[in-house]
């Protein structure tokens, strides 16, 4: 009987999510070589390491700390990549603006093998007031329903601007927080060969973007988000999802079968 296999999770938080001011752990609660541990047992071929961006005031890893966590991956490939298990140093960066800014600059890109990159709340930026009504007008919009469509594109146009503008690989749980059209977006996707992520811990992409968007050949990826270690590698709702919606298995570019 054939068997789904999961070939890399590309979406898992360690300690280092620990905001600009915070304590190590704080929202991620294993170390990366829990991580990679757990990926190896799992017979993983690939596990991305994607604590949040820089400019998250909660979650953020550290400026400081990314020196230290590429070391660290380092020594773990020394350790794993004979058995079979390569482990990336990532981030999940964060859409700032209407404007597509993400935070990331040279310094940061200098230690990354991957870039995922998604809307969060509690962002600080220079441009405080921009990113600000980012995270407002969508909310503020929805019991006016022109006015919030017209804000639901302005939000998506700022999303195809950032992959326009930055090496992203995935983009991580669209439409969860503020609405996208989702349809505008895998198109772009598409053509910029960006892929979407199937999020197992958030409900998007639902099912019903998934209906909207099958017949869109944009690539997929199922995601954990893992930000405890019996998380990683645990992409079963995403791949529910998936299913009743019926797309493709071979949309979805970080599995196999067995």
């Amino acid at each position: 009987m054939n068997k789904i296999r999961l070939y890399g999770d590309y979406h898992t938080h360690t300690i280092f999510s620990s905001g600009t001011k915070g304590n190590l752990g704080r929202h991620a609660s294993q170390t990366p070589e829990e991580s990679a541990k757990k990926a190896y047992m799992m017979g993983l071929k690939e596990i991305a390491i994607t604590d949040h961006g820089l400019a998250h005031y909660m979650f953020g890893i550290k400026r400081s700390n990314l020196p230290v966590l590429r070391e660290r991956i380092d020594k773990l490939n020394e350790e794993y990549n004979d058995k079979g298990l390569k482990i990336l140093m990532g981030v999940e960066a964060n859409l700032l603006d209407f404007d597509g800014t993400v935070d990331l600059d040279d310094e940061l890109m200098k230690y990354l093998d991957i870039v995922l990159m998604g809307f969060h709340y509690g962002i600080k930026t220079k441009n405080f007031k921009e990113q600000m009504k980012l995270s407002i007008l969508p909310q503020i919009s929805k019991p006016f329903k022109k006015w919030h469509a017209k804000v639901t594109e302005r939000v998506t146009d700022s999303y195809i601007k950032a992959i326009e503008k930055y090496p992203i690989k995935i983009i991580t749980h669209p439409g969860d927080k503020i609405d996208v059209n989702i349809v505008r977006l895998a198109k772009a996707c598409k053509e910029h060969g960006v892929a979407l992520e199937i999020n197992s811990s958030h409900k998007n992409l639902s099912v019903e973007d998934l209906i909207k968007i099958k017949d869109i050949d944009v690539d997929l990826y199922v995601g954990s988000d893992a930000h405890k270690l019996e998380r990683v590698g645990d992409v079963k709702e995403a791949l529910r999802r998936a299913d009743e919606a019926q797309i493709d298995i071979n949309r979805i570019k970080n599995i196999y079968i067995e």
